[in-house]
């Protein structure tokens, strides 16, 4: 993708800036970057976007695993050597 896309974190008084834009400029576009390794970190990235979508309408997201994707060896086999460990510890 030729996309650029911005991964931040908001303070609450960037937040409340955010709120007081007009509905024109409320949209935001997310980009979780996760690990699924089972540990619910697809789950609360989904809790959050769907804040997201409350508080600024029409705002979408992406959920990128970032190890299994487009990861480089050993780091592309890090969510099944995790959950392997996980269930054999």
């Amino acid at each position: 993708r030729n996309d650029t896309t911005l991964t931040a974190v908001f303070s609450s008084d960037q937040l409340e800036e955010l709120d007081s834009l007009d509905d024109n400029n409320k949209a935001l576009r997310v980009l979780f970057l996760s690990a699924d390794t089972g540990g619910g970190h697809r789950a609360s990235a989904q809790a959050l976007a769907k804040q997201f979508e409350e508080h600024y309408p029409g705002s979408t997201y992406d959920l990128v695993d970032v190890w299994s994707l487009d990861g480089v060896y050993p780091y592309k086999t890090l969510v099944n050597t995790y959950k392997h460990l996980s269930a054999n510890p």
